[in-house]
């Protein structure tokens, strides 16, 4: 029983772990929210964690608006359009920076 609850632990913490790990992070206040934004340089890629608890929890388009606005404001640049997916709590997007 042991090993499976260790298990169990490991793939939670996974769960938890950003794609852009060890890279760039900015926490960003947008929307009424508190974001941490992961950025790597030379990628395109964003990922926007909520790290604010509501209850009852906000909309989902609340919450993509504000993750929105908070990778514009941590990157600088623009998101790339249709790129915006996820839900209320890890949300990833594309930027198109200028050179």
């Amino acid at each position: 029983m042991k090993p499976i609850l260790v298990l169990v632990m490991f793939i939670l913490a996974a769960c938890a772990t950003p794609t852009l790990m060890g890279q760039g992070v900015q926490d960003v206040s947008a929307g009424g929210f508190d974001y941490r934004v992961y950025t790597a340089p030379g990628s395109d890629l964003v990922e926007i964690h909520r790290v604010s608890f509501e209850f009852p929890p906000p909309s989902r388009t609340l919450v993509l608006a504000g993750a929105a606005e908070a990778a514009r404001i941590a990157t600088g640049c623009a998101l790339r359009e249709g790129s915006l997916a996820g839900d209320h709590a890890l949300v990833r997007a594309r930027v198109d920076c200028p050179p």
